[in-house]
């Protein structure tokens, strides 16, 4: 009978470190785009004309940047076309041909940058983490959407990997980065 108590108790003790609460897997997710790189596509539509150029982005921790490439003949040989760095909470705007200002989704990619702080000061409840403007949802595990005002970025999803983040603005689609390579990374 003793052994079988033990056996009860250990079992119970290790239930706990395995089940979770939600509100840590949400964090979890949250804090898992601290430190990424990414590989894609980034389109923007604009009226008929339409923008699509490859992008970088890499984050860690307080800093990142982003990197919007144009592509020589066939590909070959890109140059870095619009640049941007995220540094003591300030994106800094390098390259950016004044035309395009206003079309790149830039605020909306700042959104991102930004989502770290969440974990510390959001309310977790029912699939969401509300702090001041921003409203994160979670979807079977996996974070969905971020929401500021009229502002919202939607993550679309292939198994476990993000495929695709639309940026909305005004319950319009104003952009989107089809992704081909990301990796999260721990620490530096």
């Amino acid at each position: 009978m003793r052994k079988f108590l033990l056996l009860l108790f250990i079992f119970s003790i290790a239930s706990c470190a395995i089940i979770q609460p939600r509100e840590f897997a949400w964090e979890q997710e949250i804090l898992k785009w601290q430190n990424f790189k990414l590989e894609g596509l980034i389109e923007v539509n604009y009226k008929s004309f339409s923008f699509r150029k490859n992008i970088v982005i890499e984050k860690y921790k307080e800093t990142g940047k982003f990197t919007i490439f144009e592509a020589g003949l066939f590909g070959l040989a890109p140059q870095p076309l619009i640049s941007a760095s995220y540094q003591d909470k300030k994106l800094t705007i390098d390259n950016l041909p004044p035309e395009l200002a206003s079309h790149i989704p830039i605020k909306e990619i700042d959104m991102i940058f930004n989502l770290d702080q969440l974990v510390y000061k959001a309310n977790f409840k029912n699939n969401k983490a509300i702090w001041n403007e921003y409203i994160v949802v979670f979807e079977q595990g996996k974070l969905s959407s971020l929401r500021k005002k009229s502002r919202k970025v939607e993550f679309q999803y292939q198994g476990k990997q993000p495929v695709e983040i639309l940026f909305i603005d005004k319950n319009k689609e104003i952009g989107k980065i089809i992704i081909d390579k990301i990796n999260f990374r721990r620490g530096r």
